[in-house]
């Protein structure tokens, strides 16, 4: 068996859940969740919940982490007691950086860790790009969309990260938002190397994107989903033929579904505030930073 510790958001979520499916792949493995850090989200985290549900996926759920543990979760021994039980053994990610000692994990491995590089899991694209189709259908309005960008010539979605990165503090400094100058040559770049783009515009801040991006072509603010259909949001993205994301693993997720073999991804060249964070796995090699 192989079981990830799941933490943050739908982003976060499909990371620690693709990086689960390789070693599951390699063991021929059962997949388990572990729930726990939902019942007992620290205060400095955003609000989030647990979201793999939108799709049909080979896994199973568990809590190793139960909520008699809210005030000692931060002491590793007791985390620990549990998982042991299992006959688990802990793998924890020890950097940002893709670990190359990952596929050498062994069956029974809890993972701890947020696995962001798609390096965890090139080798099963083909299986991902087809688990990670929602259960749910397109609703009316995400049709319209739908219909809308494959009218398009070359549609473009834009993903604009604000929410808590502005509202959290410990976000705030962690993160940061992209600047407003990043989009703008992102815009530019798209409008000098490709013809006719429509942009579609994604945010948790609709209402900021309308007042602070201009558009030399055609755009469409996309404001009819909300958190809870934020998955809906992350269809529509990938289904556009190019992408700008946000320093946001729900972007990120957005532009890696994207099927167009020739698409052009733009991404911000920082990640963090802190400039000690590598990301240099972060992004495949053929992504524009700008």
């Amino acid at each position: 068996m192989i079981v990830t510790r799941l933490c943050g958001g739908l982003g976060n979520q499909l990371f620690q859940y693709a990086a689960a499916r390789m070693l599951a792949q390699i063991h021929k493995a059962k997949i388990f969740v572990d729930l726990g850090w939902f019942e007992n989200i620290p205060n400095k985290n955003t609000s989030r919940y647990y979201e793999l549900d939108h799709y049909r996926l080979p896994i199973e759920k568990l809590v190793l982490e139960s909520s008699i543990q809210k005030k000692m979760l931060e002491a590793p021994f007791f985390n620990l007691i549990p998982i042991k039980r299992l006959g688990l053994k802990i793998y924890r990610e020890q950097s940002y950086c893709f670990d190359t000692n990952f596929y050498n994990a062994l069956d029974n491995s809890y993972l701890r860790g947020y696995w962001q590089s798609h390096l965890y899991f090139t080798d099963i694209r083909d299986i991902l790009v087809k688990e990670l189709q929602p259960v749910t259908p397109p609703s009316p309005m995400d049709v319209a969309i739908m219909d809308m960008i494959e009218n398009s010539e070359n549609s473009i979605s834009i993903h604009v990260r604000r929410g808590d990165y502005v509202s959290l503090k410990s976000a705030s400094n962690t993160h940061g938002t992209c600047s407003l100058d990043y989009y703008k040559k992102s815009i530019n770049f798209f409008a000098e190397h490709v013809s006719d783009p429509h942009f579609f515009v994604f945010s948790d801040d609709i209402n900021w994107c309308r007042e602070n991006l201009s558009f030399p072509h055609k755009s469409t603010f996309v404001s009819h989903n909300n958190a809870a259909t934020a998955f809906q949001d992350l269809r529509l993205m990938a289904h556009c033929k190019h992408n700008v994301i946000a320093n946001s693993s729900f972007s990120w997720w957005g532009a890696w579904l994207n099927s167009n073999d020739h698409k052009i991804v733009i991404a911000p060249m920082n990640w963090f505030n802190q400039a000690s964070h590598d990301t240099k796995d972060l992004l495949p090699l053929n992504w524009v930073r700008l």
